[in-house]
């Protein structure tokens, strides 16, 4: 007998790796998209356009965080001034997270290890 329990499949591509999540909010609907993982980064992050077209709602951050992007260049927003609390679902274990918004470039959110790889381990 084989017995097969869940599998979490993850897209990789070079040196990156998407993982398959669903974020949500406690009023909305529950958007899928693969999220850059990031061993070095420790923030989550998501893309201030992406974010404002599914309508989540921004906290303005009490002092603006500057960031660079993965590569060490300057982010072409300068800096953080706002974030988002969205629920992230990876693999069935969901955590209420916060994200910080600013511009990501093609991808939708970054997901950085150092900062949540404790909870979803």
């Amino acid at each position: 007998m084989l017995l097969v329990s869940s599998v979490l499949v993850a897209q990789v591509e070079k040196e990156s790796m998407r993982l398959p999540t669903q974020l949500q909010t406690d009023n909305s609907e529950t958007i899928e998209t693969n999220m850059l993982l990031d061993s070095g980064a420790g923030g989550v992050f998501i893309d201030e356009d992406f974010a404002r077209k599914q309508g989540y709602h921004f906290t303005l951050l009490p002092q603006p965080i500057k960031c660079k992007n993965i590569n060490g260049t300057p982010n072409k927003l300068g800096t953080i001034n706002y974030a988002t609390t969205l629920w992230l679902d990876v693999h069935g274990k969901r955590l209420q997270t916060w994200f910080l918004v600013t511009g990501l470039g093609q991808e939708k959110a970054i997901l950085g290890l150092r900062k949540i790889n404790p909870n979803i381990n």
